[in-house]
């Protein structure tokens, strides 16, 4: 018989956390994850899922409370799918993040490297400055949220504590443009129904740019226009047109309706014009100690040749084409390019130069043309480094690489990787970009061993 079944009941004691920020306990040896938990408390939970290795529990009652347990701002804590951590106080969840950095460099890239603390936020709400809300039809209705944890079942959301306060009344309007002219919302079981997602990007000024993501072109486009211009701060709208049957939010086709395409975002004292669809960080303060940490890692003199291989709309290009003699910046995405070149020029940065292409195309190719650069930044997207950009790099043989990523166990993985080809990870810098969340985000800096 399985020490656990499915409905059982039982008493446990959390004594650590999953990478998702559950708590785990064990049952006569056999672990149990339950979500909403915290290590040191005493809780009774059923049991809804049964492994040969580990179980899952739903928590029923908390039977000796941590003391680093608090009571979770938001209204919607439990039903909607982000911000898992809100039970936690700010100390608690530093803490979850910084093991959860140490296991994943001692686990899975078998390093044992001690990071340095993570940098928190003093003030963790409003800080996203990028939305993607998810539109769907239930019955008649039409539904405007956020994700049910590990489903597409929207949740409603009025107000999220990580948005600006302006994303409320953008979301009504929104309602009351569907509303007033019948336009239908996506329905993904029958992939029916038009809008799919409406998307916001705001900046420091309290300016913001709105996007809708569509199966087709949006009927009385100037109307909605019209209603989102009498909202201070309005900067334009976007349409983006997404017939496929996919998961990806956006699709190929993009078109202005009015106003401007971008949005004008100031980091680390640099402008940047920033489009819909190109990464951007989505907190600013935090990412200026994650980027000011990174350049002061990177150790340059103003002699250097940089290549950024995911530079996005060229936010640490930039930054450091400010101490470098030369960086060149890879991006995939064609917008996010177009915005890297002309934010270039509006910072008078001419030592800056931007190329379309997947890192792992382009940096083999500069290899084969010789080029060697100095420094290597890597800040890939969350599933990391694919091995043939690994390749290139150690092709290379930059003296430096400075790693960021927001995901630790692919970071682990790469970084070990790189250190069984010639390079040293000499500091690791986490820093909390998502507070509320399990995510987090680390510098690391590496450099070539001598033989």
């Amino acid at each position: 018989m399985p020490v656990l079944q499915k409905n059982q009941t039982i008493t446990l004691e959390i004594d650590g956390y999953t990478a998702e920020g559950a708590g785990v306990g064990h049952f006569e040896g056999m672990a149990v994850f339950v979500p909403g938990t915290l290590m040191g408390e005493t809780v009774q939970c059923h049991i809804i899922k049964c492994a040969k290795r580990y179980a899952v529990g739903k928590l029923r009652n908390i039977l000796a409370s941590s003391p680093r347990r608090t009571t979770p701002p938001c209204p919607d804590f439990g039903r909607c799918g982000g911000c898992a951590l809100q039970h936690m106080n700010p100390t608690e969840q530093l803490a979850f993040k910084q093991q959860r950095i140490a296991d994943a460099f001692s686990r899975i890239g078998g390093l044992s490297i001690v990071s340095l603390p993570v940098l928190g936020m003093a003030n963790p709400v409003r800080y996203r400055n990028k939305a993607a809300f998810p539109v769907g039809r239930e019955a008649t209705s039409t539904q405007i949220g956020l994700y049910a944890a590990r489903s597409h079942r929207i949740i409603p959301v009025e107000d999220c504590l990580l948005q600006s306060p302006t994303t409320k009344k953008i979301l009504s309007i929104i309602r009351r443009y569907m509303e007033g002219f019948h336009i239908s919302a996506y329905h993904e079981p029958t992939h029916s129904g038009l809008i799919r997602h409406v998307v916001i990007r705001h900046n420091e000024l309290g300016q913001f740019l709105v996007c809708l993501v569509s199966v087709k072109p949006l009927p009385h486009a100037d109307k909605l226009a019209a209603m989102l211009q009498a909202e201070p701060g309005y900067c334009g709208l976007v349409e983006n047109i997404n017939p496929d049957k996919t998961n990806v939010i956006f699709g190929a086709v993009e078109h202005l309706l009015d106003g401007q395409s971008t949005l004008p975002i100031t980091l680390c004292g640099l402008k940047f014009e920033v489009s819909v669809r190109s990464f951007f960080q989505v907190n600013l303060s935090q990412a200026e100690r994650l980027y000011q940490c990174a350049l002061s890692r990177a150790m340059l003199t103003g002699q250097e040749t940089v290549v950024d291989a995911y530079c996005g709309v060229g936010s640490m290009s930039l930054l450091f084409a400010q101490q470098a003699r030369r960086v060149i910046g890879i991006e995939c995405v064609a917008p996010a390019v177009a915005n890297a070149k002309h934010n270039a020029s509006i910072n008078g940065l001419e030592n800056a130069s931007f190329i379309c292409d997947y890192a792992e195309k382009a940096l083999p190719r500069f290899c084969r043309e010789g080029l060697a650069p100095d420094v290597l930044l890597l800040d890939p997207p969350r599933k990391g480094c694919d091995e043939p950009t690994l390749k290139a790099v150690l092709a290379m043989a930059p003296q430096r690489i400075v790693m960021v990523s927001c995901n630790p166990a692919t970071a682990a993985r790469d970084l070990k990787y790189l250190s069984q080809h010639g390079y040293a990870v000499q500091a690791v810098q986490p820093v909390d970009m998502f507070p509320r969340t399990k995510h987090v985000e680390c510098a690391a800096l590496l450099c070539r061993e001598k033989f």
